[in-house]
Order: C-alpha cells, then sequence, then structure tokens
C-alpha cells in the first residue's frame, strides 16, 4: 500500500483497518488463527515465491519466515479466519501503519501468516477480483502535522520576529488504499 503521496510524514495515524474478503476455497477450512506482521525488505510482487523475494534473490529463510531478515517476529493482530463464504475479515494494524507513516522507506508492506498448527488453506479475493467491493483495501484514519511558521533571528539584536505568513492548521482525514503491484 502506497500511502506516501496520501499522508503526510509525520502525521499520527489514529485507526488502520486491513479488510479482505474470503475466496471461498478447496479443502479444508477449519478455523486458523491468522496474523500481520511486518515485512523488513523489499520484493517483487510478479516475482516472489515462496523461496525467492525476487527472481535471485532468495528470502533468508523460506516464506519470509526469519524473522531478523525477513520479518517481524510479533503479530500487530491476529484474527480466527473461517472460511465463511465470501466473509469481511479485518485486522487493526494502526501501530504499523503509523510505523509506516512516520518512516516511509520502512514499507515494504505486510505478511500474513497462520499461527496455528493444523493444516488448513484460506484464500482471499485479491486485487484483480473481478468485483471491486471484494478487493483488498487499507482504511486509515489520520491527522496531520501542523505547520507553523519558523521565527526569523534579527541579526545583532538577539531577538527573534515570527515568520509573516498564515500557519497551516493540521490536516484530517480517512483514505482507503488497494494493494499497488
Amino acid at each position: 500500500f502506497n500511502l506516501e503521496p496520501y499522508i503526510p510524514t509525520g502525521s499520527l495515524v489514529t485507526a488502520a483497518t486491513l479488510k479482505l474478503r474470503a475466496n471461498p476455497s478447496l479443502g479444508i477450512n477449519d478455523p486458523q488463527s491468522i496474523g500481520i506482521y511486518r515485512l523488513k525488505r523489499p520484493w517483487v510482487s510478479d516475482e516472489v515465491t515462496w523461496d525467492e523475494a525476487a527472481a535471485g534473490v532468495p528470502w533468508a529463510s523460506g516464506g519470509a519466515d526469519d524473522t531478523i531478515v525477513d520479518r517481524g517476529d510479533v503479530s500487530y493482530d491476529t484474527i480466527v479466519v473461517d472460511d465463511s463464504f465470501y466473509a469481511l475479515y479485518t485486522w487493526d494494524i494502526t501501530e504499523l501503519v503509523n510505523e509506516w507513516v512516520q518512516n516511509p522507506a520502512a514499507n515494504y508492506g505486510l505478511i500474513m501468516l497462520a499461527t496455528s498448527p493444523i493444516p488448513v488453506r484460506h484464500r482471499f479475493c485479491s486485487t484483480e477480483w473481478p468485483q471491486v467491493d471484494h478487493r483488498p483495501e487499507l482504511v486509515v484514519t489520520y491527522i496531520g502535522a501542523a505547520t507553523v511558521p519558523t521565527p526569523t533571528a534579527t541579526p545583532g539584536t538577539g531577538t527573534t520576529t515570527p515568520s509573516v505568513g498564515p500557519t497551516v492548521g493540521p490536516t484530517a482525514g480517512t483514505e482507503t488504499f488497494n494493494p499497488i503491484k
């Protein structure tokens, strides 16, 4: 999710929700806990595999499972998914999105990992899904940082004068993002 052109760096994210719609899968679909983790390194969407972040660039551990190089070791949110027919699932990832807004260069996306030991397969509608309202969304509510005039020093007087111009107050808003390729 590319947030940088829409949410100013330094803004405070007050809420961020990842929304995914289940794509009814084949096979075993018992309930399973799925957590959201921060990715720590770049990857290429058209080239990523279980073994490689990009063509010829392996993950440190298969499935981006190395918590030192590939991904974070703590889930930002974990929910139980039971694969109900096109059910909508939401994860609260406010803390993760706040990290991305404070440091856009660290936004390598996220990875979903099952935390249940049982072998289950769950699928979700992708960004290419034909029904637009079934595609993944990240809904972010934020308060932008205020721009305050910078005082100007008056040479030789030891005093400062406020700069001329309006003070721009904080912006606020809610943005909805779709994944980018």
